[in-house]
């Protein structure tokens, strides 16, 4: 004699009971809530890294403003440890602006990046790039205003390989350009123009 899981009715037909049912359609729905949950904590990051990388340009570039009206150099430092940046003007100045001699007078506080956020890392004009493993990055912002050539790398923690944002400084243009993903500019030297 041999028996079957399913449930036979009185008329002879087979087929799931609302139990069965139920519970199947219980366990989708836990799925498909994992899933969303998953890819709506992705975006936040993801949306956390873009404003970070806007926060630091739109800093640089009123810190471009602020050399510019000042006539003072400004000294840009990425902190790669705190995750975080700050500047400082690179002498001591009194409430006037006037120089008052050697030292460093504060144009903005410690500015920590979203959560979850940290720089990758900066390349310099010269090629050389500047790492994790350099706890802090030092960039100057000329007295005219000028910026220097460097490129500036952010990334999410959590998805290093995958969600990246990259700021260009262009000294000569005097602008900031914020690019989704790794675009690291090329650099042309005299060769390149025979």
């Amino acid at each position: 004699m041999s028996t079957t899981s399913r449930t036979r009715r009185s008329d002879g037909s087979s087929g799931f009971t609302l139990l069965e049912m139920m519970v199947v359609i219980a366990i989708i729905g836990g799925m498909m809530a994992l899933v969303f949950t998953n890819q709506a904590e992705n975006r936040l990051v993801s949306s956390r890294l873009g404003a970070s990388a806007a926060r630091l340009a739109g800093s640089l570039e009123l810190l471009r403003t602020q050399a510019l009206l000042s006539q003072q150099e400004i000294v840009v430092e990425l902190d790669f440890e705190n995750r975080g940046f700050s500047a400082h003007f690179p002498v001591e100045l009194d409430v006037d602006g006037k120089v008052l001699g050697p030292g460093k007078t504060l144009a903005e506080e410690f500015v920590p990046l979203r959560e979850r956020i940290a720089f990758e890392k900066v390349i310099l004009a010269d090629g050389q790039v500047r790492e994790e493993q350099d706890e802090i990055v030092s960039l100057s912002i000329g007295a005219g205003g000028q910026l220097p050539d460097v490129d500036i790398m952010l990334h999410n923690v959590d998805f290093p390989d995958t969600e990246v944002h990259t700021l260009q400084l262009y000294g000569i243009q005097d602008r900031v350009l914020h690019v989704e993903g790794r675009t690291p500019r090329e650099y042309l030297d005299d060769a390149d123009f025979r």
